[in-house]
């Protein structure tokens, strides 16, 4: 299977002409014709259905279609990230957990690259099993999590940032929008809106396991991030348990601090046999920008 074969099958399917998808790849029509054919043969299945006068996607078709585009779209944006990479002396690939609101990361790139301008940028997604532990897609050299998830890597340097409580998120008309602090027993009843188990940390995940077995009364939603759990909120699907750190400020949002004796923590590990400056600096620019002061140029 090659990358024309992929390339000559979506323009048909998009445009449902072997002619139109000639013309936007700049060759002939019976050379789209030869490669779609080439392509069909080679998986054994038929993509398209083919008369004189029309073009239209069988069911195998239709479901090629999606992984197709999405296999050139990616290969385009590796292609990008190569040119894009070779400007630069280095590269920095940072890890961000996915259940993670990183509001302040912007201005975290912000300052290191007035620090190191030379430095390529790689934002990697992280995400954690079932049993806590953090999985990636490749190495990373520093990465933003909770400290529950940094507790389970080997051979890395954890640096905290920011403590915070877990509180309960509720919109502001909400009846428990005017406690003063939040229990198990306060939420019977309600819809709660918990993390996916598998991207939840440990923290997290301890609390959620005691909602489930404790608030038998209580209707389950899933999200997969606390980005998609605050978006709930705040279209009134339920209420959430998490960290206050993760939890943006919004004026249709009440925050209320909840009874538990769990104490999260956000930071950022790196490996602790990792020594470069590249690094080193990184992370004190992110140590300096959630203290609220300002990373110094480098010279």
């Amino acid at each position: 299977m090659t990358i024309q074969m992929l390339r000559c099958f979506t323009s048909v399917a998009k445009h449902l002409s072997f002619s139109k998808a000639a013309d936007e790849l700049f060759i002939t029509q019976p050379a789209v014709t030869h490669q779609v054919q080439m392509l069909e043969s080679e998986l054994d299945v038929r993509l398209l259905d083919r008369t004189q006068r029309s073009v239209a996607l069988t069911p195998s078709g239709i479901s090629f279609y999606g992984d197709a585009a999405d296999i050139l779209e990616r290969i385009s944006l590796a292609v990008e990230r190569v040119h894009d990479a070779d400007i630069f002396k280095d590269t920095l690939y940072v890890g961000c957990q996915t259940t993670l609101q990183m509001d302040r990361l912007p201005q975290i790139y912000e300052k290191y690259r007035e620090c190191c301008p030379d430095i390529y940028i790689n934002t990697i997604e992280l995400s954690v099993d079932n049993k806590g532990r953090l999985t990636q897609s490749r190495e990373f050299d520093a990465a933003f999590l909770t400290k529950d998830c940094a507790d389970n890597l080997k051979d890395f340097r954890y640096y905290p940032l920011v403590s915070g409580r877990f509180c309960c998120v509720v919109p502001t008309e909400h009846r428990l929008a005017g406690f003063e602090e939040v229990s198990e027993e306060d939420l019977a009843g309600e819809v709660l809106i918990c993390l996916d188990t598998l991207l939840c940390p440990p923290e997290m995940s301890q609390i959620q396991t005691e909602l489930r077995r404790n608030c038998v009364k209580s209707k389950f939603y899933r999200s997969t991030s606390s980005i998609y759990t605050v978006l709930m909120i705040r279209g009134n699907l339920g209420i959430a348990v998490m960290p206050d750190f993760v939890c943006p400020s919004a004026p249709d949002i009440a925050v209320v601090p909840y009874k538990t004796d769990l104490m999260p923590e956000f930071g950022i590990a790196v490996r602790a046999k990792n020594n470069l400056r590249k690094i080193k600096q990184f992370v004190t620019v992110a140590q300096k920008v959630y203290s609220g002061t300002e990373a110094p140029r480098q010279k």
